[in-house]
């Protein structure tokens, strides 16, 4: 079925299916994570609230990594030019220190304008997290969580909307025309970002969020590689995390 999809973008709603189901993949991840992390459990079970819902959270992340993952390398899309392992590490380098630079520049915007933004929900239930649960932590929102949502945002949903914008003679005309090319890459990286942002769902986030997502998309796109995103993701994750355990609040990421 999917080997035939390049030939098939003129046959009405073959175009369409790509996109609707990276939609369909974010909605099943997201309702799959709330229903994984929603246990009725005993009033006061503090501890055992912390065990369902990182549990519930790293148990998602996982399944959903590995069925995603291989899914993904099933795609007929048509990626991006593989760069030398030395280029993909320059390239975390630099897309460590912009996501630093993204999130000082929030920093000094919240506190000129005297703003204390609110913490994330999940940050919140981190910052209180019983130390025994914390591997859950560092299994789920720090570690499986950036790579399923890298494989879903990324993967399937920046590549499935530059193919949807793509005509079929990408190869001929159009793969000629770089301009022309980025600039689809582009609206796929902003339209993608916007999703990832709303996804999550809380509005004092989204601006910081958005941009991490056009970070994550342009390492993915500069580098041909998922990986790239996906450890960038990891990185920004692991140290927000940190900085909640140790002091409650998130550090500079």
């Amino acid at each position: 079925m999917f080997n035939n999809f390049t030939d098939q973008q003129d046959a009405g709603t073959s175009r369409y299916f790509f996109p609707l189901l990276s939609f369909g993949f974010i909605v099943l991840y997201f309702a799959g994570m709330s229903k994984c992390t929603r246990f009725l459990l005993p009033e006061g079970a503090q501890t055992l609230t912390d065990f369902a819902i990182f549990g519930g959270v790293a148990l998602n992340a996982i399944l959903f990594s590995i069925i995603y993952g291989v899914f993904l390398t099933k795609m007929p899309f048509r990626w991006s030019e593989k760069q030398p392992l030395k280029y993909k590490f320059v390239a975390v380098i630099y897309g460590w220190l912009t996501s630093i630079a993204v999130s000082m520049l929030f920093a000094l915007v919240f506190y000129l304008v005297g703003y204390k933004p609110e913490l994330q929900e999940v940050a919140k239930k981190i910052a209180n997290i019983s130390s025994e649960y914390i591997y859950l932590v560092l299994l789920g929102p720090a570690l499986f969580v950036p790579l399923v949502e890298e494989i879903v945002f990324r993967g399937f949903l920046y590549r499935s909307i530059v193919a949807f914008a793509e005509p079929d003679e990408l190869n001929t005309q159009i793969a000629s025309d770089r301009k022309k090319l980025w600039t689809i890459k582009v609206i796929a990286m902003i339209t993608s970002s916007v999703i990832f942002a709303l996804a999550h769902m809380e509005v004092h986030v989204m601006p910081q969020l958005f941009l991490l997502g056009m970070i994550f998309n342009y390492a993915y796109e500069k580098t041909g590689s998922i990986s790239v995103a996906t450890t960038l993701h990891i990185l920004n994750n692991f140290i927000g995390i940190a900085g909640l355990l140790i002091n409650g609040e998130p550090l500079a990421s």
